[in-house]
């Protein structure tokens, strides 16, 4: 990542320390955001892209991260590709949020647009916020 064309910026929790200091050397701006332990704050992290005046975000993420970010309401739109393929109940989800455990708490999704990739689909998706 460092290696390639364009500024990397690295947002952490933690103190400035050695491997602060080898990203820094690698190129990489390296910036200390609110959280709590290893987990950056979500909302400080927008706000601090926002007043860099970075407009669009992109991230490929596990399903942690993801879950966070859709339940911090961080997230506009979802791009996601699905395989003609079934998996059993151990499979790694999409999102993984403790919390979410009825229908109740779902997260509602406003589909914008559907289409083949090969033999995957893509789908364009926004999550519905309550009024």
């Amino acid at each position: 990542m460092l290696g390639l064309p364009g500024q990397t910026l690295v947002c952490t929790t933690r103190e400035p320390d050695d491997a602060w200091q080898a990203l820094t050397d690698a190129g990489a701006q390296v910036v200390r955001l609110p959280g709590a332990g290893a987990h950056l704050d979500l909302a400080a992290v927008m706000r601090y892209l926002a007043e860099a005046e970075i407009n669009d975000v992109l991230v490929e993420c596990g399903p942690r991260l993801a879950g966070a970010l859709v339940d911090a309401g961080c997230v506009d739109e979802l791009i996601l590709y699905a395989a003609p393929v079934l998996l059993g109940d151990q499979g790694r989800g999409l999102l993984h949020r403790p919390g979410w455990q009825t229908l109740a708490d779902q997260c509602a999704l406003a589909i914008d647009d559907i289409r083949a990739v090969g033999h995957d689909w893509r789908i364009s998706a926004r999550p519905c916020r309550p009024a």
